[in-house]
């Protein structure tokens, strides 16, 4: 199962992106006082497909009295590469910062930032860039990714295919294969305008997935086999992804204590949480099942939804060596999920 610590640095980074428009303003104010200032502030790449690399330049302009020398410039995404002309810039003249901005992988509008750190703004130079990513492409999605969700949820993912060389296409026949049963996901077929592909909307056959009520616990992995007449046949194979929890989950499926060394405390965690926000709870106990390892401590990262429990494992001379396997079984004050329990394994050595 996915970790918290990833939920985490989406939260971050998607808080980050919300607040792009305040900071910009903040470096705004303060680039009147400084007399530094980057060309555009903003700049708008309109709509652009996911398939080509996007070039464009921001002008760093030095009015003030003093030498600008830039020490470092950032950026916080793998898609984006900048340059820099020169890391000197004297008073009354400026500098080119070229951006390559890749942008396979992403969609819809999105907004980025570039920081450059430098002598005299206290703060770095902000040069924001958005852009409106369309699927310049057949199919609107690579997969049909459901991520974690809890049992019972009416979850739907959606695929659009349109290929715009061929609009008299025709989808010929489909399978689901899964690792699980047919029945996990209904499945649905709709003719209508899609937004999402490069130059413009189009019309497409809507794909739908939907969660069966009854859908197994665990990981569900397979994929829709369609065969597309486009004039002759295509067989097009879209991944399918599922994890399927009760109301609690945890970040690992086993704790693997690995060596345990005689004398030697190892120490591992685990975090519980709820996969839907309304569903908080409390832990009431925790039983560990081998006498050698105990609960160090429990912290609550988000009040009453998250705990991140510490296990510290401390073998001595009398202690068994060789493998070993136990439970750690949570009691919360969910009714409908009072217990979890998640093996724990691992090896004592006497070294």
């Amino acid at each position: 199962m996915k970790s918290f610590y990833f939920l985490l640095i989406f939260t971050i980074i998607l808080s980050a992106c919300s607040n792009l428009e305040e900071r910009h303003l903040e470096w705004t104010q303060k680039s009147a006082k400084t007399a530094i200032r980057i060309e555009p502030g903003i700049k708008n790449l309109g709509t652009i497909p996911d398939t080509k690399v996007v070039n464009f330049d921001f002008e760093i302009i030095n009015d003030s009295e003093k030498i600008l020398e830039i020490f470092h410039v950032r950026t916080f995404c793998g898609c984006t590469v900048a340059k820099l002309t020169d890391k000197q810039v004297l008073p009354g003249k400026s500098t080119k910062l070229t951006v390559a901005f890749d942008p396979r992988g992403k969609s819809g509008l999105n907004k980025w930032e570039v920081q450059i750190e430098n002598n005299i703004t206290g703060t770095p130079i902000l040069g924001l860039f958005e852009a409106n990513v369309v699927r310049d492409h057949y199919i609107s999605h690579p997969s049909f990714s459901f991520g974690e969700f809890r049992k019972g949820t009416p979850i739907v993912r959606k695929i659009w295919i349109s290929p715009r060389e061929y609009p008299e296409y025709k989808i010929d026949k489909w399978n689901l294969e899964l690792n699980q049963s047919q029945e996990c996901f209904h499945v649905d077929f709709n003719e209508e305008q899609y937004e999402g592909f490069y130059p413009e909307a189009r019309p497409a056959t809507c794909i739908s997935l939907k969660a069966d009520p009854n859908i197994p616990y665990g990981k569900i992995e397979g994929k829709l086999i369609l065969t597309i007449l486009v004039p002759k046949p295509k067989v097009l194979e879209i991944p399918v992804y599922a994890t399927v929890t009760k109301t609690l989950a945890t970040n690992k499926e086993i704790i693997n204590m690995n060596d345990v060394t005689v004398h030697m405390p190892i120490e591992r965690s685990i975090i519980i949480y709820s996969v839907e926000e309304e569903s908080l709870f409390n832990i009431n106990d925790i039983n560990i099942s081998l006498p050698f390892i105990k609960v160090a401590k429990v912290e609550s990262i988000s009040k009453r939804r998250y705990y991140e429990i510490y296990l510290e494992a401390l073998a001595y001379a009398s202690t068994p060596i060789g493998n070993f396997e136990a439970e750690l079984t949570i009691h919360t004050n969910l009714h409908d999920q009072p217990t979890v329990t998640i093996p724990i394994q691992g090896r004592v050595i006497n070294r």
